[in-house]
């Protein structure tokens, strides 16, 4: 199975959100991101310049769906 540059960011935003609803904000480092997306820590800084810049993207994809 390929998995594409989308599924990896899409990876990347689900993890955000289940360490920050487990572990809190701060305890969602982008290496504890990419650790829980199954992604290496440079790939996530692919998608996402900074922690900063996945949240609001997380944060606008969670909006969308409501």
């Amino acid at each position: 199975m390929t998995v594409t540059s989308m599924d990896r960011a899409a990876a990347v935003r689900s993890a955000l959100r289940t360490l920050v609803a487990r572990n809190g904000f701060h305890g969602a480092s982008m290496s504890a991101v990419a650790r829980e997306a199954g992604v290496a820590t440079g790939t996530a800084y692919t998608h996402y310049a900074s922690k900063d810049d996945l949240v609001l993207a997380a944060y606008r994809e969670t909006k969308a769906q409501l």
